[in-house]
């Protein structure tokens, strides 16, 4: 008898073992599983002996995860190495040591897990997206393409790839095509608002105001306290010669973002056109307070002295914009300014 009752007890014993070890694979595979219990999870599985080969890579990956979202990067590193050793056929282990690779700042070491991940598996959509934006922040647009390209392919229902693959398109100068492609995504996501905001973008570019002025309209309905698409749904209507609603979406823009010196000096243009020269150095001048090397502002207060008839002050800023060495467009908008005052004497 008494044997009898040491044997049940052992049996309940390994059942409660059994249980418990169950609840910890299920929060160790949970992706939605607070981290540190996840972690906690994996590790109790890990020293627990019973796992091996592909299923122990797979805990060591969902370990990898919950660390990662600790930002523990170093644990989260060598567990997702220990994965790949354990199973050098885990396209979604490279694929998250990718994205690790990504998150410390090694395009080079995330660019080639994403292609081992490809390798193993050909129809990994995300992860040709993800290399596609890696290709892209080297400037190699052609890469970008073929990626994004094979993405929309395998899943002509991935939103991100046709936004992403549009800012290629506009990056180099194909409107057409990046506009067809901000539409689809917009189609799949109607509540990407980036995606309006890029489209608008392109618009502007092909001076389709009142396309432009409706895209910014979208984005702001879904995100009404951003500046940014005020200073863009202002230059619009500016450039679209509608000065009172330019103006008044750069009253919204600095109102909401007082520290951004491009609608300060957006305005400003918007003074210039009305003849409101003090307004204009006005505003002028507080991009430059936010900004002393804000060369747009000094090339804006300059031309508002200009029109006052204050050559003098107008050289100076000319000449301060040459100073700090702008871009050639804007290096060449104080070089003929100049020229221009030198005319006149």
């Amino acid at each position: 008898m008494v044997l009898h009752r040491i044997l049940l007890a052992l049996a309940g014993m390994l059942a409660f073992a059994t249980a418990a070890l169950a609840d910890n694979a299920d929060t160790c595979s949970d992706d939605n599983a607070e981290a540190a219990a996840r972690a906690e999870a994996c590790t109790i599985l890990i020293r627990s002996g019973k796992y091996r080969g592909n299923h122990l890579a797979a805990v060591h990956n969902n370990r990898a995860i919950a660390y990662r979202r600790q930002n523990d990067l170093t644990r989260a590193l060598a567990d997702y190495n220990e994965a790949v050793r354990l199973n050098p056929r885990y396209d979604k282990a490279y694929y998250n040591r990718a994205l690790l690779w990504a998150t410390r700042g090694s395009p080079a070491q995330a660019i080639e897990d994403y292609g081992k991940a490809i390798t193993i598996n050909p129809r990994f959509a995300d992860a040709l997206n993800n290399r596609g934006l890696l290709w892209q922040a080297k400037g190699d647009a052609e890469k970008a393409l073929a990626d994004f390209d094979e993405a929309v392919r395998i899943n002509p229902r991935m939103a991100k790839a046709f936004f992403n693959r549009g800012i290629v398109y506009a990056g180099k100068g194909d409107l057409e095509h990046a506009i067809a492609d901000y539409t689809e995504a917009i189609r799949l996501d109607a509540n990407d608002a980036d995606a309006y905001v890029n489209r608008g973008n392109v618009w502007q570019r092909q001076q389709a105001y009142d396309r432009a002025i409706a895209d910014y309209a979208e984005a702001l309905r879904r995100h009404p306290n951003d500046a940014d698409l005020y200073f863009n749904r202002g230059n619009a209507y500016r450039l679209k010669g509608e000065q009172d609603k330019a103006m008044a979406d750069y009253d919204a823009a600095i109102r909401l973002a007082p520290s951004n010196v491009e609608p300060y000096n957006n305005r400003a243009l918007v003074w210039l056109a009305r003849r409101d020269y003090d307004r204009a150095i006005s505003d002028a001048d507080e991009a430059i307070r936010v900004d002393p090397k804000y060369v747009r502002a000094l090339l804006t207060r300059g031309e508002a002295w200009q029109r006052k008839g204050d050559t003098e002050r107008a050289r100076e800023d000319y000449r301060k914009a040459l100073d700090l060495k702008p871009s050639d467009d804007l290096r060449q908008a104080a070089e003929t300014a100049l020229r221009s005052l030198d005319q006149k004497q």
